[in-house]
């Protein structure tokens, strides 16, 4: 019976000792600590495109760029540069050019029609980006042995500077990935030599737009 007692208090204790225990462990602090990183940002980039000419710098909008006046059939040609720069964050890609219209003001010349426009008198004889000759770029749309302003308004958009991941001037691409730094287009225009008379007095207005692009394949 001794060695019975002995046995059941051994067990006892055995079981007030891991009771002990749990209470320990469920009674005992646990300690932890937290930091943060505040004032997180997160902002959209913006491409902002900037055109500069002979009389205007930096701006959205310019005008008379290119600017004819008295102009004569075979006569004194007219060469303009434009300048296109990135002054926004993050960098493009590329650059298209487009003649996105061609007015038509008939003058107090010797008759008028739409058989013989000026604007497809009014030949393109040079046009460049950046030193490099992209006219081959722009096709004889109207059928008459030149390029010219009728030409590159009835180009398909996105006009020139069409761009499938080859560099200029395999496929017309005309880039403008860098910031802050101006890329030129250069072109001479003039009338040609055998522009009707309906065409004296008449002047065209063109509008040119310059659109930026921040990837390949827009």
């Amino acid at each position: 019976m001794g060695t019975m007692k002995i046995s059941r208090i051994f067990r006892s204790l055995a079981v007030i000792s891991v009771v002990g225990l749990i209470t320990i462990s469920a009674t005992r602090a646990v300690w932890s600590d937290s930091a943060q990183s505040a004032g997180n940002v997160f902002q959209a980039g913006t491409l902002d495109l900037k055109l500069t000419d002979g009389n205007e710098t930096q701006l959205d909008n310019v005008t008379l760029t290119w600017n004819g006046t008295a102009m004569t059939p075979g006569g004194s040609a007219v060469t303009a540069s434009l300048l296109v720069r990135n002054t926004g964050n993050p960098a493009a890609d590329h650059v298209h050019f487009d003649v996105t219209s061609n007015t038509i003001s008939e003058g107090a010349g010797a008759g008028s029609g739409s058989a013989n426009p000026m604007d497809a008198n009014l030949e393109i004889t040079a046009l460049t980006y950046d030193g490099v000759n992209i006219l081959g770029f722009l096709s004889d749309g109207n059928g008459n042995g030149r390029k010219d302003l009728d030409d590159w308004e009835t180009l398909a958009a996105p006009g020139i500077g069409d761009h499938d991941g080859s560099s200029l001037p395999a496929d017309g691409t005309l880039p403008l990935s860098d910031l802050n730094t101006d890329h030129t287009l250069l072109m001479t225009i003039q009338l040609v030599s055998s522009a009707p008379n309906e065409n004296q007095g008449d002047s065209v207005t063109t509008v040119l737009t310059a659109s930026l692009h921040q990837i390949d394949g827009q």
